[in-house]
């Protein structure tokens, strides 16, 4: 059989072979004293689909999925960005949906979530209710990062759809 496998420091099987690849993916997760931790996980695929594990091998998310993206923490809970189907959305780590998996793309901005799909761009709260959603003309893609300034989401998200652009500085701003 071809699968793969972890071993130990003294090559003792940690955990058995039954998947096709694995990757290291990290989080960052912030203890009770507020410091941040990484914590590494792995990312594994079966056939066609992945899921993720601990390197002791307990399975955090079945092989389920075309693809594990990203990893977030919020509220001392990781949440994981997956795709299905070209789409994606966020779970967590018992596999409950947050955001349904029909997004284009999504980023967190603020106290939300950045939503792109067809023709829209969508202002979800943190519980994935649609707060806001524009539609336009044309679209084009520029990637959002969590790392981003006010002003360069504004800026990214702008470059197509200026009547949007004070809207979108309010909920930025958490004033709208």
């Amino acid at each position: 059989s071809n699968k793969i496998g972890l071993l130990n420091k003294t090559y003792q099987v940690v955990i058995p072979p039954f998947c096709d690849q694995i990757e290291i993916m990290e989080a960052i997760r912030i203890d009770n004293s507020n410091e941040y931790k990484n914590t590494r996980l792995l990312k594994f695929l079966v056939g066609e689909k992945w899921g993720l594990m601990d390197y002791n091998g307990k399975k955090i998310i079945e092989s389920n999925y075309d693809n594990l993206l990203e990893v977030e923490n919020f509220d001392n809970q990781l949440l994981f960005k997956v795709a299905m189907n070209g789409k994606v959305g966020l779970i967590n780590q018992h596999e409950k949906i947050i955001i349904p998996i029909q997004y284009y793309n999504f980023n967190r901005v603020g106290n939300g979530y950045v939503t792109q799909n067809n023709k829209q761009i969508c202002y979800l709260d943190l519980e994935a209710n649609e707060v806001l959603k524009l539609v336009y003309e044309t679209y084009r893609t520029e990637r959002l990062s969590s790392g981003d300034s006010k002003d360069q989401i504004i800026k990214k998200v702008m470059k197509e759809y200026k009547i949007c652009e004070i809207i979108i500085y309010l909920i930025l701003l958490n004033i709208f």
